[in-house]
């Protein structure tokens, strides 16, 4: 009974460090979907996806469902074309075109995003180091300016003298 208990124990930790690392990387995220209005970006991402997917499924009689279209719309937009549900009129290829420029797009935006997010912790990084060193200078001007003081007052005295 006693390694029961223990492994019930065990199970407990491991759960409470799983949620303490989904906080950490939840806030992550967090800061991420904030920052360079990614979040925005993405929900509007969905909503594309999703109208596209509809509209797909009215204009073309392969296309069975919503759902089947909404389908296609992620398949297509991602660029991954598996081609289990094919546009074969003029307007579903037509509409699949600019769905095609759309996911272009939306990709391009999240990319871009995502690599402003990383360049500007870095430029944190840089900033912070930056002003470290401004902060050093400024310490060693005013050692300067103190010993140059002393000076002044050491040769005004032998001066008088």
């Amino acid at each position: 009974m006693g390694w029961e208990l223990q492994l019930a124990a065990l199970r407990i930790l491991r759960l409470l460090i799983v949620f303490a690392l989904l906080a950490h990387v939840g806030s992550r995220v967090k800061k991420m979907l904030s920052r360079n209005q990614l979040g925005p970006t993405l929900i509007a991402s969905a909503i594309i996806i999703i109208m596209s997917g509809v509209m797909i499924a009215a204009l073309e009689p392969g296309i069975d469902s919503p759902f089947d279209g909404i389908w296609w719309a992620w398949v297509t937009v991602t660029t991954v074309g598996y081609g289990d549900f094919v546009p074969v009129t003029l307007q579903g290829r037509l509409f699949a075109s600019l769905v095609m420029l759309m996911g272009l797009g939306i990709f391009a935006m999240i990319t871009a995003s995502l690599a402003a997010y990383f360049m500007s912790q870095k430029e944190e990084e840089v900033l912070s180091e930056e002003r470290d060193q401004f902060r050093k200078l400024c310490d060693v001007e005013e050692r300067l300016y103190a010993m140059e003081q002393k000076m002044e007052a050491i040769l005004k005295k032998l001066s008088e003298k």
